[in-house]
């Protein structure tokens, strides 16, 4: 109604008002999932790559390039998991001012960067592009675009875990 005064058309005011419901609904759900997971003893956090590697060693690593991921596949995050949940969802507030620019640039049809993921095995960890990445699942995206760097690893030896203790 008042849009006009401040700059905005109808179609943009109607498309942050998606945006915002959209974003306040993850953000609840997220809080809720959370909530439940600490009572059943199910987490629902984002898996850390750090935590993944535990108990493994990377013996080499390569650049496969850019290529379409489903998001299915996207399971953690290299240092953004405490901002998202499982799902991708935003947990945090201080969140939501990039993941709306994102969500508008997506919306506006705006041709957005690829992402920037760790493949371990058939799993994918976010490097950069995490709000891309939540904002594509949220609007219901199937894969993404991606800069893929595979990571070889290999198991830790008893030994190497002792070494690494004794450090």
């Amino acid at each position: 109604m008042y849009g006009h005064i401040y700059g905005y058309s109808e179609a943009t005011t109607s498309v942050r008002v998606e945006i915002n419901d959209k974003y306040y609904a993850l953000y609840r759900w997220a809080t809720l999932r959370r909530l439940l997971g600490a009572i059943m003893k199910r987490p629902s956090s984002l898996r850390n790559l750090a935590t993944a590697m535990d108990g493994y060693r990377i013996c080499g690593q390569h650049d496969e390039g850019l290529q379409v991921v489903p998001l299915r596949y996207i399971v953690g995050s290299e240092g953004r998991c405490n901002d998202f949940d499982c799902a991708f969802r935003p947990l945090k507030t201080h969140t939501q001012q990039r993941w709306f620019n994102v969500a508008r640039a997506y919306l506006s049809g705006v041709n957005l960067p690829p992402v920037a993921l760790i493949r371990v095995g058939d799993r994918y960890y976010v490097r950069d592009g995490n709000h891309r990445v939540s904002v594509a699942k949220a609007f219901g995206q199937l894969d993404i675009e991606a800069l893929v760097t595979e990571y070889q690893v290999t198991p830790r030896t008893m030994l190497e875990g002792l070494v690494a203790v004794a450090a």
